[in-house]
């Protein structure tokens, strides 16, 4: 157990200590789908004409940035309320052809209106209902009501228009129904915002200098309190561009500790330590930033 003031040096540069018996191991989904993408791999959205039920490999268009020849596509397992059973009626379906309509998607999947619902808001009926999520809502609604008339009746001869969704709206959305984002950190879209009020991003932080004190706002992903760690709470923050570990001593838990406990998104004031090139932010205080647009809550992996 490091002593006061001194971080412990084996503390991981990532949150790999973090474990969980979730089907993804130590990380959530939106924490993986993000580094794999900070590391050069193309992740392709949940695309009722292309996802299987479990995530699939697929030809890279001229390769990905870091030179992988395939990219994944997210499965139709992470729509939240999608069974399996649901999920196999529209890879059945697609097998037998390729769906040609929202109407006819409907029509041929044979899966309940909620789910046809949560497919449209994740985003995953883009390639039938174009991009606009809500469009695709109202499209699909309309051809969940009419999905037992005997014979097509078409479509509507004035087109309902929608405001588009907001980038981070669109992140947002994905995390509600998928609980990640191919599309994004839920912090991109506000990082001109947070860069305005001189909170650093990851990357800036990690090249930091020993004894600087910093603000920093980032997601909380994990907390940690070991029972040998003498009531030090490690935590691990995140936003786009990667991830900042967080020692909180025993007294500054007890002065914000509801915060601390309940807060997703979160700011830190204190200084950074620097050892053998591993950076720790060190909590004097933390706060609740408070930002043009909420944050929505992501869920982090406790553990004591």
């Amino acid at each position: 157990m490091p002593r006061r003031g001194c971080a412990s040096t084996t503390w991981p540069s990532s949150p790999a200590r973090c474990s969980t018996p979730s089907r993804w191991g130590f990380y959530s989904p939106a924490t993986i789908v993000g580094d794999a993408q900070r590391h050069g791999l193309e992740l392709r959205p949940i695309d009722v004409t292309r996802s299987a039920w479990d995530c699939t490999l697929e030809p890279a268009d001229g390769g990905t940035p870091s030179g992988h020849g395939f990219a994944v596509r997210m499965g139709l397992r992470w729509i939240k309320g999608l069974a399996f059973a649901d999920g196999q009626r529209i890879v059945a379906a697609r097998l037998d052809g390729a769906f040609a309509s929202v109407e006819d998607f409907v029509r041929r999947s044979r899966i309940p209106a909620r789910s046809h619902t949560g497919l449209a808001e994740a985003g995953a009926l883009a390639a039938l209902a174009g991009p606009a999520r809500r469009d695709a809502l109202w499209q699909v609604s309309g051809w969940v009501a009419r999905h037992t008339d005997s014979l097509p009746v078409g479509g509507s001869d004035a087109p309902v228009a929608f405001d588009p969704l907001s980038r981070l709206d669109e992140i947002c959305w994905d995390h509600e129904r998928s609980d990640h984002s191919t599309r994004g950190h839920p912090l991109a879209p506000l990082r001109g915002e947070l860069s305005a009020r001189r909170w650093p991003d990851a990357r800036t932080v990690a090249r930091g200098r020993d004894g600087q004190r910093i603000e920093y706002v980032g997601i909380v992903i994990c907390r940690q309190q070991p029972g040998t760690a003498s009531g030090v709470v490690f935590m691990t923050l995140e936003d786009e561009t990667g991830f900042v570990n967080l020692v909180v001593w025993q007294q500054v838990f007890a002065r914000f500790a509801l915060v601390l406990k309940t807060t997703s998104l979160l700011g830190v004031t204190g200084r950074l330590q620097v050892q053998e090139g591993i950076v720790h932010l060190i909590a004097d205080e933390v706060w609740k930033p408070r930002l043009s647009r909420p944050m929505l809550e992501v869920a982090s992996r406790d553990f004591h």
